[in-house]
C-alpha cells in the first residue's frame, strides 16, 4: 500500500508540477516510480516489517489483515486512475518475489540491492522492524502520504 500511495504520489506530482507531455518525460516518471520502491523498502527499517511470517502470533496475523484490507481499499479505489503508477511502484517486488521466487524458485536480484543501498546509505536507521510498537510509524508514513494523493487530486 505504501508503495502504491508513493507511486501515485509521484504521478500526480509530476502531472501537475512537471508534466510528461513527451516520451522522455514519461520514461524518467515511470522510472522515478521505480526508483521510489528501494526508498520506501529502505525505510521499512523503521516499520514492523518482520522477514519471516509469524501466524501463531496474533499481533502479526490482525496486522496483516489490516494492512491486507487496506491495500485492497487503495487498489479498489485508485486502480482505474492510477493503474500504471501502482504497476510500476510494486514492479521490483512482482519481479523477485512473484517472478523469481514463486515461479522460477530462483533467488531474489532487486532485493539484495535494496538492502546494499540500505546498509551502505542508511546505516544510521534504527532497525525496528521486530518492535511492534513501530507499526505507528507505518499508520503515519501512510497517513502523510493518503493526505498528499487526497490533497493533489
Amino acid at each position: 500500500m505504501t508503495h502504491f500511495l508513493v507511486g501515485i504520489l509521484i504521478y500526480k506530482i509530476f502531472e501537475i508540477y512537471i508534466g510528461y507531455s513527451n516520451t522522455l518525460l514519461g520514461i524518467l516518471l515511470y522510472f522515478l516510480i521505480i526508483l521510489s520502491h528501494i526508498i520506501v523498502d529502505t525505510f521499512g527499517y523503521i516499520t514492523y516489517h518482520v522477514p519471516d511470517p509469524r501466524p501463531k502470533d496474533k499481533f502479526w496475523v490482525s496486522f496483516h489483515i489490516l494492512t491486507f484490507i487496506l491495500t485492497l481499499f487503495v487498489a479498489v479505489l485508485f486502480i482505474k486512475l492510477y493503474f500504471w503508477p501502482m504497476f510500476f511502484s510494486v514492479l521490483i517486488d512482482i519481479i523477485d518475489w512473484l517472478i523469481l521466487r514463486a515461479i522460477l524458485k530462483k533467488k531474489p536480484v532487486f532485493h539484495p540491492l535494496i538492502d546494499k543501498f540500505r546498509n551502505k546509505f542508511f546505516f544510521w536507521l534504527p532497525n525496528w522492524i521486530e518492535k511492534k510498537w513501530a507499526v505507528i510509524n507505518e499508520f503515519i508514513i501512510l497517513l502523510f502520504l493518503g493526505l498528499g494523493v487526497y490533497y493533489l487530486n
